[in-house]
């Protein structure tokens, strides 16, 4: 009989992207738009929201002009 606790649990949810990524805390305040516009992107490219905002970091915070 297996003892208790030694059979390695999964992880639930989608893999990330980001697997080596450090967790920090991080608040952000969205519109209703902005929320469904994430939830949809996030089914479309079956990527969990972390990973989606990550993406979009990496790929626009360099060109973001106001």
């Amino acid at each position: 009989m297996p003892r208790q606790g030694t059979k390695k649990a999964l992880m639930p949810g989608a893999m990330s992207l980001f697997r080596g990524k450090v967790r920090a805390p991080v608040s952000i305040t969205l519109t209703p738009d902005h929320h469904a516009k994430v939830e949809r992107a996030t089914k479309r490219l079956f990527l969990t929201r972390s990973d989606l905002i990550g993406l979009l970091i990496d790929r626009y915070a360099d060109t973001v002009k106001i």
